[in-house]
């Protein structure tokens, strides 16, 4: 079963939906990796904290867009690798 969290406050979602736009459920991902709920609250207190929510909130909303999580994206790195896992599992 899914982690329950306990979202942050300013926490706008955008973490779930430039996952979802990847193909990822991120919860289902986390429970995969063994994550906390403290751990993925964690990547959403990163999330409500990045400098450009705007523009990430816009990268998601463009119709016909899969977008890659942009270079300022502070959870980034950890989206491209559960991206690739995710494909690699397909295979």
């Amino acid at each position: 079963m899914p982690p329950k969290v306990t979202r942050p406050e300013g926490y706008a979602g955008l973490m779930e939906r430039m996952a979802k736009t990847l193909g990822l459920d991120i919860m289902r991902e986390a429970e995969a990796l063994g994550l906390s709920e403290a751990d993925i609250e964690r990547l959403m207190h990163r999330c409500a904290g990045c400098s450009e929510p705007e523009d990430c909130s816009h990268r998601l909303a463009a119709p016909g867009e899969r977008p890659l999580p942009p270079r300022y994206c502070p959870n980034r790195k950890l989206l491209l690798f559960l991206t690739a896992q995710n494909r690699s599992d397909d295979s």
